[in-house]
């Protein structure tokens, strides 16, 4: 190894920490937004009709499977040719997947138009006097979802440069523009119509946003929509296995609702949509964080099995325990949460919901580093494979559970699912994939330790009664970071008696100095002292 791998390993490791921060920015503004918003929106609109407005996002999914994986194959090849210099090779990846979009978003938009009130009349328990509303919200939602499918091309432009400042600065436009125009449609008394009509203009903003941040990465490059067939095979033969993975995708997330609209009623649905908003952006807080690791693996493919083991395990425990720390308090804090944040009817129905979410979230947040690994080196076989597993355990589980026991085991299958990922993942494609540079017991100790411990000191507040003491909004937040402070505290007073437990410690203390730097406005300028 030469003398300057390190220096360059450094360089590459602070850039990468610099963009999750970035990437972190939006979405703690996406999250404080909706706290103030949704309960508004919620409020105003009626748990049946919430439940409705989510009834739109099941019939959506399955549309997202049209694109054929397209999405992440342009990130990955126009990262891969953007870090070799060849600026026009990537343009013409950006150009087949703008023009497949297209194409996908007008086929797409006819057929919710045409088909999507029939479809949710057809499986959902939608009262007769709410048929000519639906039939109008599908206009509109086939309207947004077009301009989504242009949206879509272009945010990946920045992301794939590393450029995620920029990412940053579209994504909180794009969520305060959506947040004025939800409030404005909904208290200005649009109901569901003036709500579902908000979201669409958002993604027209959106689409525009993204397309001038792109047309700024790529300069004077014509990003004109055009069909190159070889690279339209390229990205179809990455792409053709990350679409079954996508279906696993959609089993895991899209199943359990699909079958709660069903068998129970929208207004449950309402109360699961209300109790996932919350977790969900919660999750996405650490998701976000770990996408930036998607171009870093992708631009480090041609390393060692060692070098890449060492950099997956160290990003997997550090992931992971964010996702403690900031997933775990909700066990504990579900009921009083949802009842200052929506009504304490919510919290009653929904606590439940909410506290086997923050579980699989956490417990799934720690594959994140792991899946954006696999994207990143080409492996889409097996995130095919594991996303395959998750959805069918979600949609095992939910189907068996929620006839019997309705909302109350609604999310358990989640739990079940995150589970069997872990061992598919864990004990079978890692150790597959890095053989003897990875043991089982590195495996547990940076996957399962830290949701352990987070999750016995949850439970231990949970048994003292801590949420029968919060009852407003500065008892909650206190515990809130009481809990996740304890947790994170926890995690390293362990992680310190076992191995790498020096190397978690520099990382963190890395962070911390790269974190300060950025937020001085100091990256590259005053460098990190030891």
């Amino acid at each position: 190894m030469s003398a300057k791998s390190p220096i360059k390993e450094n360089r590459l490791a602070e850039r990468t920490v610099g963009n999750a921060l970035w990437n972190i920015v939006p979405f703690a503004w996406s999250f404080v937004i909706g706290l103030v918003i949704l309960p508004m929106v919620i409020n105003r609109l009626g748990l049946e009709h919430f439940g409705i407005f989510g009834i739109f996002g099941v019939i959506l999914a399955p549309l997202g499977l049209a694109n054929l994986g397209f999405g992440e194959a342009t990130i990955k090849y126009v990262a891969q040719h953007a870090q070799a210099g060849d600026l026009e090779t990537a343009a013409k990846y950006l150009r087949t997947t703008l023009w497949m979009n297209l194409l996908v978003g007008l086929l797409g938009g006819l057929l919710l138009w045409l088909a999507g009130p029939s479809l949710v009349f057809r499986f959902f328990k939608i009262t007769a006097s709410e048929h000519e509303l639906v039939s109008q919200c599908f206009l509109v939602v086939a309207f947004g979802w077009f301009f989504s499918q242009i949206a879509a091309v272009f945010m990946g432009i920045p992301a794939a440069f590393q450029q995620f400042k920029k990412v940053a600065i579209v994504q909180v436009l794009s969520a305060t523009v959506t947040a004025a125009l939800s409030i404005s449609f909904v208290m200005g008394g649009g109901g569901l119509l003036g709500y579902t009509l908000a979201n669409a203009i958002a993604s027209v903003f959106a689409s525009a946003a993204w397309y001038i941040c792109g047309r700024q990465v790529f300069g004077k490059l014509t990003l004109r929509p055009k069909l190159f067939r070889e690279v339209w095979r390229s990205s179809f033969h990455y792409g053709g296995w990350q679409t079954l993975a996508q279906i696993g995708g959609l089993l895991a997330s899209q199943s359990e609702r699909f079958l709660l609209g069903v068998f129970l009623t929208p207004t449950a649905l309402g109360l699961y949509n209300a109790a996932f908003s919350l977790e969900s952006r919660a999750y996405l807080v650490v998701f976000r964080m770990s996408e930036v690791l998607f171009p870093m693996f992708s631009a480090t493919s041609s390393e060692t099995l060692e070098q890449k083991a060492n950099k997956l395990m160290r990003a997997s425990w550090l992931l992971t325990t964010l996702s403690v720390m900031i997933l775990i308090p909700l066990v504990p804090l579900a009921e009083p949460l949802l009842s200052l944040w929506i009504n304490p009817d919510t919290g009653r129905q929904a606590a439940l919901v909410l506290r086997f979410l923050a579980l699989t979230g956490a417990i799934g947040c720690a594959t994140n580093a792991s899946y954006f690994f696999l994207l990143g080196n080409g492996k889409t076989t097996w995130i095919a494979l594991l996303t395959i597993t998750t959805g069918l355990t979600t949609f095992g589980v939910s189907a068996c559970l929620l006839p019997r026991y309705g909302l109350k085991a609604a999310a358990v299958s989640g739990v079940a699912a995150m589970l069997a990922q872990q061992v598919v993942l864990g004990f079978f494609m890692l150790r597959s994939i890095f053989q003897k540079h990875l043991s089982v017991w590195d495996l547990v100790v940076t996957l399962h330790f830290p949701v352990w411990i987070g999750l016995i000191v949850s439970l231990g507040f949970w048994l003292l009664g801590v949420d029968k003491i919060v009852t407003n909004w500065a008892w909650l937040i206190a515990s809130y970071i009481s809990i996740a402070s304890i947790c994170g505290g926890a995690v390293l007073a362990v992680d310190v008696l076992l191995p790498n437990g020096r190397q978690h410690l520099e990382d963190l203390r890395r962070i911390v100095c790269w974190g300060k730097d950025l937020v001085a406005a100091k990256v590259n300028k005053v460098p990190c002292v030891a």
